[in-house]
């Protein structure tokens, strides 16, 4: 059976673009520190931001769920990465 949605595989500085662009969950109010736990990347409490470079300077795979009806950059996908090249990222 074919998943519903097919992966993604996204450069670091997609995904950033996907995540905190005026469209984006960021702004629609996912909490910096929720995207930071849910990617698996550093959170400073002091400064109350993530590292972006973290997410940029990587490859990214997203997945989502069969329930989910719309793919979109959200708490309901799965953040694989960070991963050093587009081969590893796409395995």
């Amino acid at each position: 059976m074919m998943p519903k949605h097919k992966p993604m595989v996204l450069t670091g500085n997609e995904l950033h673009h996907q995540l905190f662009c005026e469209a984006g969950p960021w702004c629609d109010g996912w909490e910096e520190q929720e995207i930071a736990e849910k990617l698996g990347v550093p959170y400073d409490e002091d400064t109350d931001r993530l590292d972006d470079d973290c997410i940029i300077d990587f490859w990214w795979r997203v997945e989502w769920p069969e329930h989910v009806t719309v793919a979109q950059f959200n708490a309901d996908a799965t953040y694989h990465g960070p991963f050093c090249t587009e081969e590893e990222a796409r395995r």
